[in-house]
């Protein structure tokens, strides 16, 4: 039985158990996402009924913390006197699982999930609120690679109170300090920052640094034996990260470092310089996410005056080395000695002179790089964190003011508003902002930047008391596999400039859509249909925008007509593309004011945004393939393919994206069956590797009636390693037409554990511009896999309504009626899937199950001998067999395991 909690929440399986509670997957019904539910455990509950208090304020201190990198608490909630903290659900698995898989993992990556920890811990220790069991298990990692520090549940709270009874051993043994495995009372930050360097060193080494074969001899080793010497077993590592361990694990906590922000920032510095190709440890003159006045110059400081006179000259200004003579070299690092706890003064002599090399380090770095006539050089100095392969970049550059203006964070703002759109609020993302802290001035520069450091789109400019100028660019094309368009084409057709007044004016003023116009055309382009469709769906979730457009360009007009596209309705008041309103309250607003704008927004779908790029640039194939788009959807069949026709013509040889345009168009609105397979055999053939494409031909075979050669384009397309559900429905009906129980059962799991969210699916076909019966059959059937049988009803009866002919909707439709109890509406569904497919011996099956329920024990055996009758392998037979012995029915034949 289904249990829910809260009225709201519904429990599906268990992810995991610990010592308070247990960790469960679940569903928000209102949301319809995925969470985590922690269930406090009845029976510790009856031992420690303290516990119900302590778990509350687990829940608390996630809510007060609320940054990227912690896990976010979405609800708390008591039901039938039990506890629950509801979660976001984070489905990559944990760093502990990484760990075993990986063992040793690279140096950068360890870097870079180490500095999101600690992040995070930054903001847990800000707020007073101490983990105490920090180790790998209770990091997990989202589907993207980054990491959520977890299970707050034995924390040490603002109120300094503890969490357990006093006198218990609080954590893991491994990871425990010294200090608290001699029970001291005196616990603070420094606890989760040894844990955090045990975590490093087995990240790093794949190994803990102190072991033994029992707890006893594991604690000895904490308390008295030093940890094996990173460098000797692995010599990569950079020294500064060696010391900043060996300074995490001082067991002498008055030695060890104080602060997670001082071992952050030397984290990011380490992380920059590996980076940048420097395996030697170096300071960096950029500012770090950590820093603080302590870390940080802001100009000269008068209290460092002495200090920095006696080593650089007073009053002295620094000149650059002579180009003719060779360089000095960086001053190195200093090893810092240990220092005796009592000698506090040694210590911030120590800190301080380790400062002043920092700043010394830092002049000289810009001494080396400031040649102001080479772009390169600049664009040396703008690292940012790399993205994953199949990740996307957007660079947010600082913006300029002009004249004596007050100083605006807009760079900031920008990010913040890309971030929450772009990145958390669509599950299916790809997008990574990253920021540099440069100023540019024209295209070239920003482009140039944008290739170094591979970024798809840079977004720069300047501003005014009035008004902030926000320019638009493609960037790197790297990712883009096929395009042969020149960069200036893909200039006129995307870079644009726009103009808005308040930077914090969200959503009205976002750049959001912008930055997706310019992925649209980027994936047109290199002839990538499943991105630009991907890249519509994503704008569905994205407010329109009021921003003004200051150049007159045919890549303005694009982006107008793009908005127009994605948000005009069809006349009747109904918006074609199914917008999320509830996601943005502000879309039905500015709906309306689109509608109203004038004649180049109102019901033509961007019809005269089109035309007028057209105009503007004659030669130029991009707005041609929009204005066919545009055709295409309003059903004008003659001048959707003369468009698409000149976009051929004037684009490259090879160029998939009018190809898709013809395929479409003569599928899904003239219905033509073989002109549409002609046009997608063409697309594999210039495209191969694109599993989009060899998902459709194999569709086409299959609403065709030949399953054979569907099966094999499916076989071509699941190689090619699909980003979206499609190939699976139709697999799993090919699997489950041959009886092959075992492949049905293994093509639902796996949908189910990669693909669970069919809605990605529901959007992406909606890029078609036409309704279709994959946008409704897709959608109904991961619903019906998921138990979501009510859902699955509505989609599939419009499926039926739109197409009646086809055999699948209904017998999905009988599948959903039986599990839901509607045993004769059900035995009518199978019936009319009989009469359009009498072939498909599962349906027989399925009849004879719901025949039976009724008490139609002569139909029942009707049909089971028909089933047998139809039989012609073992496959179905073993199927047959378990049908009649009651182990197979509705609700089990996709998950049967004959075995």
């Amino acid at each position: 039985m289904t249990q829910f909690i809260g009225l709201r929440y519904k429990i599906d399986k268990l992810l995991g158990q610990g010592g308070m509670g247990s960790v469960y997957l679940g569903f928000d019904t209102e949301t319809a996402q995925p969470v985590a539910i922690k269930a406090l455990k009845e029976a510790v509950v009856d031992l420690d009924p303290m516990l119900v208090e302590r778990f509350e304020r687990e829940g608390e201190a996630l809510r007060k913390l609320n940054h990227p990198n912690i896990v976010k608490i979405l609800d708390l909630v008591k039901d039938n006197d039990q506890q629950y903290i509801v979660m976001d659900y984070v489905g990559g698995g944990d760093l502990q699982q990484l760990i075993r898989q990986q063992g040793r993992l690279p140096i950068d990556r360890t870097l870079e999930l180490a500095l999101d920890i600690a992040d995070a811990l930054a903001r847990a220790h800000r707020l007073n609120i101490i983990h105490r069991d920090i180790k790998p298990a209770n990091v997990l990692l989202a589907k993207d690679g980054t990491p959520r520090l977890t299970d707050f549940g034995v924390a040490r709270m603002d109120d300094r109170t503890r969490m357990t009874e006093t006198g218990q051993v609080v954590g893991t043994y491994a990871y425990l300090a010294p200090e608290v495995v001699e029970g001291q009372d005196v616990i603070d930050e420094r606890v989760d920052i040894w844990a955090f360097g045990v975590m490093l060193y087995e990240m790093l080494i794949g190994e803990r640094p102190f072991g033994g074969d029992n707890v006893a001899a594991l604690l000895y080793s904490i308390m008295s034996r030093p940890h094996p010497d990173l460098a000797e077993l692995r010599p990569e590592i950079p020294p500064a990260l060696v010391e900043l361990i060996n300074r995490m694990l001082a067991k002498d906590r008055t030695l060890r470092i104080e602060s997670v922000r001082q071992v952050g920032a030397e984290l990011e510095m380490i992380l920059r310089r590996w980076q940048a190709g420097d395996r030697t440890p170096s300071d960096t003159n950029q500012p770090s996410r950590f820093a603080t006045e302590a870390n940080v110059p802001q100009g000269r400081d008068d209290r460092l005056t002495p200090v920095v006179d006696v080593l650089v000259g007073n009053n002295q200004e620094l000149e650059p080395p002579s180009l003719a003579q060779p360089l000095p070299p960086a001053p190195p690092t200093a090893t810092i000695p240990p220092v005796a706890a009592s000698t506090n003064q040694g210590r911030l002599i120590i800190g301080f002179v380790t400062a002043i090399l920092v700043i010394i380090g830092s002049m000289v770095a810009v001494l080396m790089s400031s040649n102001t006539d080479d772009p390169i050089a600049e664009s040396d100095s703008c690292i940012v964190t790399p993205i994953d392969d199949d990740q996307l970049m957007v660079l947010i550059m600082d913006f300029e003011p002009i004249a004596d203006v007050p100083q605006r964070d807009i760079q900031r703002f920008i990010t913040e508003d890309l971030e929450a759109v772009l990145v958390q609020s669509y599950p299916f993302s790809t997008l990574q902002m990253r920021n540099c802290d440069q100023i540019v001035t024209n295209v070239e520069d920003a482009r140039a930047i944008a290739q170094a450091v591979g970024a798809s789109v840079i977004v720069w400019g300047n501003y005014t008391d009035e008004f902030i100028e926000v320019n638009l660019n493609f960037g790197s094309t790297d990712n883009l596999t096929y395009n042969q368009f020149s960069d200036e084409l893909l200039a006129k057709t995307i870079d644009t400039r726009i103009r808005i007044t308040d930077e914090r004016d969200i959503p009205r003023q976002s750049i959001a859509p912008n930055v997706l116009a310019i992925l649209l055309m980027l994936n047109t382009a290199d002839g990538n249909v499943y991105g630009v469709q991907d890249n519509v769906a994503f704008m569905t979730s994205v407010a329109p925008n009021e921003v003004e457009y200051v150049t007159n360009t045919a890549a303005t007009h694009i982006h107008q007509w793009l908005v127009s596209y994605v948000y005009s309705d069809d006349g009747s008041g109904n918006v074609v593309i199914a917008l999320d309103e509830e996601r943005h309250p502000y879309f039905s607003s500015a709906i309306d004011r689109i509608r109203r704008d004038n004649s180049v927004y109102e019901n033509d779908f961007g019809l005269a945004a089109s035309t007028a790029a057209i105009q503007l640039d004659e030669a130029n194939p991009m707005p041609y393939l929009s204005r066919s788009l545009t055709y295409l959807r309003i059903g004008d069949m003659q001048n959707a393919l003369a468009d698409a026709t000149t976009a051929q013509r004037l684009g490259y040889e090879g160029w998939a994206s009018p190809l898709y345009t013809f395929a479409n168009a003569n599928f899904l609105v003239e219905g033509d069956f073989e002109d549409a397979l002609l046009y997608y055999n063409q697309i594999v053939e210039v495209r191969p590797d694109d599993w989009y494409a060899w998902n459709f031909l194999a569709a086409l075979y299959y609403l065709n009636g030949d399953y054979e050669q569907a099966e094999a384009h499916y076989d071509v397309a699941f190689a090619n390693t699909p980003t979206a559900d499609f190939p699976y429905p139709f697999s799993i009906m090919i699997a489950a037409r041959n009886g092959d129980l075992n492949e049905a059962r293994r093509l639902t799991d796996e949908k189910l554990t990669q693909f669970s969210d069919s809605s990605l699916a529901e959007r992406l076909i909606q890029g078609f511009g036409a309704e279709n019966i994959f946008g409704l059959f897709y959608p109904a059937f991961g619903d019906m896999l998921l138990g979501q049988y009510e859902s699955a009803l509505v989609n599939l009866e419009a499926a039926i309504a739109f197409d009646d002919s086809f055999a699948d909707a209904y017998y999905a439709l009988g599948v959903t009626h039986c599990n839901l109890g509607n045993y004769a509406a059900a035995e009518a569904a199978y019936t009319t899937a009989i009469e359009k497919d009498p072939e498909f011996i599962l349906l027989y099956m399925l009849r004879s199950e719901v025949r039976q329920y009724q008490g139609n024990v002569a139909g029942a055996l009707e049909d089971a001998n028909i089933a047998e009758s139809l039989i012609n392998n073992e496959q179905w037979q073993v199927a047959f067999d378990a049908a009649v012995a009651g182990e197979l029915n509705c609700t089990n034949f996709l998950q049967y395991d004959p075995a």
